[in-house]
């Protein structure tokens, strides 16, 4: 139970950061995605049903405080977290050259996806914007994706530690 209520705080400190930084440290272009980085780590870690619920609980989330089609970023993010889990204890996490090359692909299909979208229901969206400024997006998050990991490696592996449970595997 201590694990869930962690999940669930989580989520909620990651997409009050985001918001934060997005609005706050960098400019309006940049943001740093800590939700998407968080479910790659979750999902490798945990597997494929941890990374489905983590994905579609985190992209309720998004999706209450986005402008954009309410359930797209659920979606997104439920599939990115079934595909990340099934990669699970098959590629070494703790790589950063690993961390980065992941977070390069998923942030790539998470803003592939979403403009498609947006392009075929004709919303206008934050994401229907240069590709170089998805570029820097990504590129952005690459270069924090190990900062990010290793707080959650050590914030996780605490409260394993504190609940007296080993692994939730």
């Amino acid at each position: 139970m201590i694990f869930y209520f962690f999940i669930f705080l989580t989520i909620v400190i990651l997409l009050i950061l985001q918001i934060l930084f997005s609005l706050y440290i960098f400019c309006s272009n940049i943001i740093l995605e800590f939700l998407v980085i968080s479910l790659i780590y979750f999902s490798l870690k945990y597997g494929s049903v941890f990374g489905e619920f983590y994905g579609f609980l985190s992209g309720v989330f998004l999706d209450i405080f986005s402008v954009s089609i309410f359930g797209l970023r659920s979606l997104v993010l439920t599939i990115l977290g079934f595909l990340l889990g099934k990669m699970s204890h098959k590629v070494d996490e703790t790589k950063i050259k690993v961390q980065s090359l992941l977070c390069f692909f998923v942030l790539s299909f998470y803003y592939s996806f979403i403009f498609i979208f947006s392009k075929i229901f004709s919303q206008k969206s934050p994401y229907l914007m240069g590709y170089t400024v998805i570029l820097g997006r990504i590129v952005i998050n690459c270069l924090f994706t190990p900062l990010i990991f290793k707080l959650l490696n050590l914030l996780t592996k605490r409260i394993e530690k504190w609940s007296g449970k080993a692994s939730y595997q």
